[in-house]
C-alpha cells in the first residue's frame, strides 16, 4: 500500500499585514488570496480568503487598575505579534508631577500668576495653571507632569505686583508621580493583521486599539480562512495577496504551510489468506508523531469453494480506518 500526505495546503500565516487596502467605508473588505506553486511542482488549485481591517496601533489603553506603582523612571512600552511592524510607544506619568503643591498662597493676585519648575536634567519641566481663590493662590492643575524628576521638587510663582499687602505665593514639596497614568503614541506603525499585544515593563498593563484611517488598512489574520487547500503539492506554494489600492501603501505578505498528515492510503496489493486483519505500519514518513491505521476485513460474496473479500478506505476522526482487499481459499 501507498500513503499520500503532505499534498494540500493546510495554513497561512500573514507575516506582514500590509497597509493601503481599501476598507469600502464599512471598516472591513473580502480579498482573495492565490498561491503560485514552486517552479516545477504540480501542485495547484489551493484557495484561501481574508479580510482588511484598520491596521495600525491608533492608540493604547491604560485602565485605572493597570497604573502600576513603584516605578522611579520611565519604563519601556513594547509591541508584539499582530504581523505588523514599527508601532513605537512612550509612558506618560513616572518621573512626572502627580501634584504641584502650594506652600503660601500669597495675596493681592488680580489675574492667577505663572508656575515655573525647574526643568530636570535629561528630561522635560513640568508645567501647571495656577486657581485664585479671592486674591491668593489656592492650588494649581498639571497641564503637563514633566518627565525625568526625582528628589525634591518646589515649583515657583510670579508674584502679585506691588500694592499694599500684596505678598507672593510659595511653592511646596511637589508630589512625583509613580504610575503609568497613559501611554503615547509615538509611531503607529504598519502591517497588523491583528492587533499586537501591548507591554509595559514593571506592574502596568495596556491594550493596543487600532488607528482609524482608510490608507492604513491591512490583512487580518483572524479572518484568513483556507477555501480549498489544493492537492499535489511537494513543497508550499508562494502566498501572494492582492496589491493595495492606496498610493504608498505596503502588500501583505504571508506564508504556507502544507498538511503533515496522513491524508489517504491506497491498497495496491490485497494479497490472500488473511483470517484477521493484519496490523498496518506506516514508515518513512519524517513526521514528528507517527501515522497510525487500522486494516478491516469485509466479505462480499460467498460461493463452496471460497470467500472473496473486499477493500475501501474510510476516515474516522483521526485515525484511518483501511479495510484491505482479501481472498481466502476455503477448505
Amino acid at each position: 500500500a501507498t500513503a499520500t500526505a503532505a499534498d494540500q495546503v493546510a495554513s497561512v500565516t500573514i507575516t506582514n499585514g500590509g497597509s493601503g487596502y481599501d476598507l469600502s467605508d464599512v471598516g472591513v473588505q473580502d480579498y482573495d488570496i492565490t498561491f503560485v506553486s514552486q517552479p516545477g511542482d504540480p501542485g495547484s488549485d489551493a484557495a484561501a480568503k481574508t479580510s482588511a481591517r484598520w491596521s495600525t496601533v491608533g492608540s493604547v489603553t491604560v485602565p485605572a487598575s493597570g497604573r502600576g506603582s513603584g516605578y522611579t523612571s520611565v519604563p519601556t512600552v513594547s509591541f508584539t505579534g499582530g504581523s505588523g511592524m514599527g508601532a513605537v510607544a512612550v509612558a506618560v506619568g513616572p518621573t512626572g508631577l502627580r501634584t504641584i503643591v502650594v506652600g503660601t498662597g500669597g495675596n493681592g493676585y488680580t489675574s492667577p500668576p505663572t508656575v515655573t519648575c525647574q526643568t530636570p536634567t535629561g528630561g522635560r519641566a513640568a508645567t501647571g495653571t495656577a486657581v485664585l481663590s479671592s486674591s491668593s493662590v489656592s492650588s494649581v492643575t498639571v497641564t503637563d507632569p514633566g518627565v525625568g524628576y526625582s528628589g525634591t521638587v518646589i515649583c515657583t510663582f510670579s508674584g502679585p505686583g506691588p500694592g499694599t499687602g500684596n505678598v507672593q505665593a510659595t511653592g511646596g514639596t511637589s508630589v512625583i508621580e509613580d504610575r503609568v497614568l497613559s501611554v503615547r503614541v509615538t509611531n503607529p506603525g504598519v502591517g497588523y493583521g491583528g492587533l499586537p499585544s501591548c507591554a509595559i515593563t514593571g506592574t502596568a498593563t495596556c491594550t493596543a486599539n487600532y488607528g482609524v484611517n482608510h490608507d492604513h488598512a491591512g490583512m487580518y489574520q483572524d479572518d484568513l480562512i483556507i477555501t480549498d487547500p489544493g492537492s499535489g503539492y511537494a513543497a508550499a506554494p508562494d502566498v501572494e495577496f492582492p496589491e493595495p489600492q492606496y498610493a504608498n501603501g505596503i502588500r501583505a505578505q504571508g506564508t504556507a504551510a502544507l498538511t503533515d498528515k496522513v491524508t489517504s492510503i491506497t491498497v495496491t496489493d490485497g494479497g490472500t489468506g488473511y483470517r484477521v486483519a493484519p496490523t498496518v505500519t506506516i514508515t518513512d514518513g519524517g513526521g514528528n508523531d507517527d501515522a497510525t491505521a487500522v486494516a478491516k476485513l469485509g466479505v462480499t460474496g460467498y460461493t463452496e469453494f471460497d470467500n472473496l473479500y473486499w477493500a475501501r478506505q474510510t476516515l474516522y476522526g483521526k485515525e484511518l480506518v483501511i479495510e484491505i482487499a482479501e481472498e481466502e481459499t476455503g477448505s
